[in-house]
């Protein structure tokens, strides 16, 4: 059976190389590209060899949720897989939403990555059990609007680099739009989620997962 190609995307290179060690003992995976950030899994998008992004969700500059839905727009057909430390219902819709196929803890067993590998793989979905959970918990059935499907892609963009402490003029230069276009997107952020300084905003962001505070 030919191996599973992948492409593995983390800001932290002692998760990737740990998840390559463990890769590597998976007799039908092989890792061939890898990054550090949004930027890079985006970079990526049209790579013809890559089979499956497995792609940590809090990502310095645009976070996983962004970069799979804008490596979905350049490769409808991709199958991407997203990394948390966090079960959430609430973003891990937003995920799927996005374009994943799949959603696992960081904290998972060797045994669970190379099953949920092997379904998104087929052209299934896979799920952490405890993701599954937390969906039912925050309600399944999609009749309310979760409060970050209030905000428009761009906003989402914005506050993930305001809380990763970017500046209004890095923000700028780093999605090529002018200041003032940052600071009206984030007045408009701040009337939406009723929340009217950074701080707050950081604190939204990191409690939805849209920004890591692990270091």
């Amino acid at each position: 059976m030919p191996k599973t190609r992948l492409a593995l995307i983390d800001d932290h290179r002692i998760v990737r190389d740990g998840l390559k060690a463990l890769l590597s003992k998976l007799e039908h995976c092989e890792v061939i590209a890898e990054g550090g950030c949004g930027e890079d899994a985006v970079a990526l998008a049209d790579h013809p060899d890559i089979e499956i992004f497995l792609m940590d969700i809090a990502l310095p500059g645009i976070n996983g949720i962004e970069a799979a839905a804008r490596i979905c727009e350049v490769r409808p057909d991709a199958r991407i897989i997203m990394l948390s430390m966090h079960a959430n219902g609430e973003y891990v819709r937003r995920a799927m939403s996005n374009g994943a196929a799949g959603y696992i803890l960081k904290n998972m067993a060797p045994s669970e990555l190379e099953q949920a590998i092997a379904k998104v793989a087929a052209g299934g979905q896979y799920l952490s059990p405890a993701i599954a959970d937390a969906i039912v918990a925050t309600g399944a059935d999609g009749n309310h609007a979760p409060v970050l499907d209030a905000l428009s892609r761009r906003q989402l963009e914005i506050l993930g680099l305001l809380a990763d402490g970017h500046s209004t003029r890095e923000i700028a230069v780093n999605l090529s739009i002018s200041a003032k276009t940052v600071e009206t997107h984030r007045s408009q952020l701040m009337q939406r989620l009723e929340i009217y300084d950074v701080p707050g905003l950081v604190r939204f962001a990191v409690r939805h997962g849209l920004v890591s505070v692990d270091e």
